[in-house]
């Protein structure tokens, strides 16, 4: 990353996570409502610099120096001495470091962006934390259940919100399979106390367990997680404060601003241990999401090492409740590096993001999905960042109780999107769950979707919706409606129909005689030998999802008669009829060729799906508003190439698409006809037609 001069970083904000917390001493349920309370505040904190002094990331040209070949470790060692850098850690899978200097960091990236050697330079910016179950505070979890019940405020003020004001976890919980998947949300935080009674149950094993480099790691992570602040592999959410002793003396150095419990608290929300007599619950009913804590440094180069962290070792979801106003490639790319959900809290500056970008929420990156907080009447908090086209959508985020970190037994109640935020990623977690063939884009469309549209989002998110647990659930269980190949039509011999589900592991069922297909119906096993008109339907079922929806298509066998002509008077007539199939061939043989024209644009300028064509589509609308304004949708710059290939698909496909009617004319022999088209074929043709 370029820098002109040393204010370009010193002129941005940070904006630390709102988090004002209750602390709800343990109780027995029927003592709850004498609850004790005390107050715990996390400030926003706005500093004149927002990276760590004389730290830089430098991500290297892989042609000049590769980082994971012996070659390419020898030339680094040369770069770092001729520069007197030193080195503190290493990304080789990004070709990256981080390096540090007595130099001032924005003096050694103007020094270090002009190198040969050098793909571009960033400082190491700072990120900033931002069936009804027996748990004993389930009462107290409106954003899970809202009844218009009666809890206790961030503030500690008695309050009640609006009924059905929630993310309808229980209808979720009323259909969600225990024979489910588990699945491991990975957070990037503070760490978490995994001793903690409502969260011990939910920790993701770590047996066998792998570093950022893919590295096994002896002896296993037996903390559950791994700790990029401290360089172990104990991620305990314990002291965490908010200073660092190479800080810049215009950042105050707050070392009593402990913001450890920052980490438990999202932990809690994600994977509260459910049905256990304690707490509160998590999202799922079956205690199928399993929480990976990754305690990092509070910077990019860290974010990053935790990322790849995530991503060996299996998490489908990673939350990121943190962030602050500068941009990082490095943390784009990792991002987009990793093959799951990635899920970003919007910031708590009640700002438009669309005028000062919050980071990494803000990337135009497809498996990032940017959330917003909502509180216990469905308004937008007054806290909360937003965007029309930043910010994709809400989710609970004010008065929310979750565990704490102060002891095995304690919780608390606290505001933020970073409280926002676990509540997408413990419902993208349990859609996979449900069905771990989604893929990320696929999941990511059923959540922005399914959500419950609401006034005060409107122009707000992408969306304008908040998350509705249940709607997305029902979709992401749905199994894909079978197709057929052929599907369907007229046909002059006997047809083998191939029928398939894109639900993996799903079983076909299929009548031929029109009749509603079911398990008791015919498997699909081989495929389908139709040979008399036919009206197939089918149907694709698997056990824990919903059935999909019937496919019906009909296939008309037509084999010709062979013609015998009974007389000589017959001839002309005959003569006539030999000439009519000689050109009926001939115009089949034309429909075929233009079939095969409009496969190759297909093939050329299509899509893979309607996940990927709608991408493209929204890309190609959102390059469109960047041409019409450049100076109020810059973001969209770099959309062109995604802009081109869907111009083309609608200036060379759509003409063609009329064509696709003549699939079955490209898969028959009536090659042997394209000589037959004279005006004498087509003469003798029309006349047979008037017999």
């Amino acid at each position: 990353m370029n820098h002109s001069s040393k204010n370009t970083i010193s002129a941005m904000l940070i904006s630390l996570f709102l988090f004002q917390n209750t602390l709800i001493a343990h109780a027995k349920k029927e003592n709850n409502d004498n609850a004790s309370f005390k107050k715990i505040e996390f400030q926003k904190i706005n500093s004149g610099k927002n990276f760590k002094e004389g730290e830089v990331i430098v991500k290297f040209k892989k042609d000049r120096i590769n980082l994971e070949k012996s070659s390419g470790k020898i030339k680094v060692k040369s770069f770092e001495n001729n520069k007197g850098l030193e080195e503190i850690d290493s990304a080789n899978n990004l070709n990256a470091k981080l390096l540090k200097s007595k130099k001032k960091t924005l003096d050694l990236i103007d020094e270090l962006k002009n190198d040969p050697n050098v793909e571009y330079v960033e400082a190491n910016i700072i990120r900033n934390p931002l069936s009804v179950p027996n748990d004993t505070y389930f009462n107290l979890q409106w954003p899970l259940d809202n009844t218009g019940q009666t809890f206790t405020s961030s503030t500690g003020a008695s309050i009640s919100g609006a009924v059905d004001s929630d993310i309808d976890a229980l209808e979720t919980w009323n259909i969600e399979n225990s024979s489910n998947q588990e699945v491991t949300v990975a957070i990037i935080d503070t760490g978490a106390r995994f001793t903690h009674e409502d969260l011990t149950v939910n920790m993701w094993d770590g047996t066998n367990c792998k570093d950022e480099n893919n590295q096994a790691v002896s002896g296993g992570c037996p903390n559950h997680g791994w700790d990029y602040k401290d360089g172990d592999s104990n991620p305990d959410d314990s002291i965490f404060p908010y200073c660092y002793e190479y800080a810049p003396d215009q950042i105050t150095c707050l070392d009593e601003q402990d913001v450890s419990g920052h980490g438990t608290f999202i932990s809690g929300i994600i994977g509260g241990v459910h049905n256990n007599l304690k707490g509160i619950s998590g999202i799922s009913s079956k205690n199928k999401i399993k929480i990976m804590p990754i305690r990092f440094d509070l910077d990019t180069f860290s974010e990053i090492q935790a990322i790849n962290f995530a991503k060996n070792n299996g998490a489908k979801v990673i939350n990121a409740s943190f962030g602050g106003t500068e941009f990082s490639q490095l943390e784009k790319d990792a991002i987009e590096s990793f093959p799951g959900i990635f899920v970003a809290a919007a910031g708590n500056e009640s700002t438009n993001n669309e005028t000062l970008h919050f980071y990494p929420s803000d990337y135009a990156s497809s498996n990032i999905i940017s959330v917003a907080a909502t509180d216990q009447n469905d308004v937008l908090a007054t806290f909360s960042n937003y965007g029309s086209l930043s910010v994709d959508l809400a989710a609970p985020g004010k008065n929310v109780t979750s565990t704490f970190n102060n002891s095995d037994t304690q919780y608390a109640v606290g505001d933020g999107t970073s409280f926002a935020a676990p509540y997408i990623a413990a419902a993208s977690a349990l859609l996979y769950s449900a069905n771990i063939s989604l893929s990320s884009s696929a999941l990511k469309d059923i959540i922005l979707a399914s959500g419950d549209s609401l006034p005060t989002l409107s122009g707000k998110t992408v969306s304008g919706k908040r998350l509705n647990l249940n709607n997305a659930y029902q979709l992401a269980i749905k199994i894909a409606t079978p197709t057929a190949l052929p599907a369907g039509g007229t046909y002059a011999s006997t047809q083998s129909v191939t029928l398939s589900s894109s639900t993996t592991g799903a079983d076909i069922f299929y009548t031929l005689d029109g009749s509603q297909p079911s398990i008791s119906s015919t498997k699909y096993t081989i495929p389908i030998s139709v040979t008399d008109t036919a009206t197939l339907k089918s149907i694709a079922v698997k056990d824990g999802m919903t059935d999909s929806e019937i496919f019906s298509s009909s296939y008309i066998i037509n084999i010709p008669q062979i013609v015998t002509l009974p007389d000589p008077i017959e001839t002309a007539k005959a003569a006539d009829f030999d000439l009519y199939q000689k050109y009926d061939g001939y115009l089949k043989y034309e429909k075929g060729q233009k079939y095969k024209k409009y496969e190759k644009a297909k093939e050329k300028y299509g899509f893979k799906n309607s996940a990927e064509k709608s991408k493209y589509k929204q890309a190609y609308n959102n390059f469109k508003l960047f041409k019409k304004n450049p100076v109020k949708y810059p973001k969209f710059a770099l959309l062109i190439k995604e802009y081109k290939k869907y111009k083309k698909y609608q200036e060379q496909l759509a003409p063609l698409s009329k064509y696709s009617k003549y699939s079955n004319y490209s898969k028959k022999e009536y090659s042997n006809y394209k000589y037959f088209s004279s005006v004498e074929f087509k003469a003798g043709y029309e006349r047979y037609l008037m017999y």
